[in-house]
């Protein structure tokens, strides 16, 4: 139920998310229901994208005020005083909700070109971030495709050198490949650049 409330959209998924949020909201699981508002920013994502024909490099998505606008309901359940409810493993604690928020902000944000915005977010991220190996390397990741997007190339090849590094140290796969795509894409002065997000 927790990984279906932060997956994309499909009948099968969207019935699950909503239980999912039924469940949180009796419980008082209030970084449960953001979790499921981040779903619902990524599914409107795909939806403004038609489920993206074109694929899922950045080149080949457009950015969505409506994503943005639902992953801004976050917000208050960012700033509320932590349910204390913690399973283990990815399960939504505070800290880790948090983070999400300021990233995912982040990445909206750049897709939308609001490349000084998408900086500020990815930067309180990576505070939030911090005691988190792969957390921090994914962050420094998605950090350095806004200085690419915003011409900083110098600067997004560096952040993209550290977070392979940091990804590396951790086996953090999932981060490290799409970022040494990356990192050859902005040598080369291409633009076929991977996101980190699951689009």
């Amino acid at each position: 139920m927790l990984a279906t409330a932060q997956q994309g959209a499909g009948s099968a998924v969207e019935i699950w998310r909503v239980r999912a949020f039924s469940r949180f909201v009796l419980t008082g699981w209030h970084e449960g229901v953001a979790a499921c508002i981040m779903s619902l920013a990524f599914a409107r994502l795909s939806q403004d994208n038609d489920s993206y024909p074109a694929g899922r490099t950045l080149r080949s998505v457009q950015g969505s005020r409506g994503a943005l606008d639902i992953l801004d309901e976050m917000a208050p359940y960012v700033s509320r005083e932590a349910s204390g409810r913690d399973i283990g493993g990815q399960s939504p604690t505070r800290q880790r909700i948090s983070r999400f928020y300021a990233e995912k902000r982040g990445f909206l944000l750049m897709l939308l070109s609001r490349h000084t915005e998408a900086r500020e977010s990815y930067d309180a991220a990576l505070i939030l971030a911090a005691g988190d190996a792969r957390g921090e390397a994914k962050v420094v990741a998605g950090r350095a495709l806004v200085a690419f997007q915003d011409g900083r190339i110098g600067e997004a090849i560096r952040e993209t050198e550290v977070a392979i590094a940091r990804a590396s140290d951790v086996g953090a796969g999932d981060v490290r490949l799409p970022a040494i795509h990356n990192l050859e894409v902005m040598r080369a002065g291409g633009t076929a650049l991977r996101p980190y997000e699951i689009l």
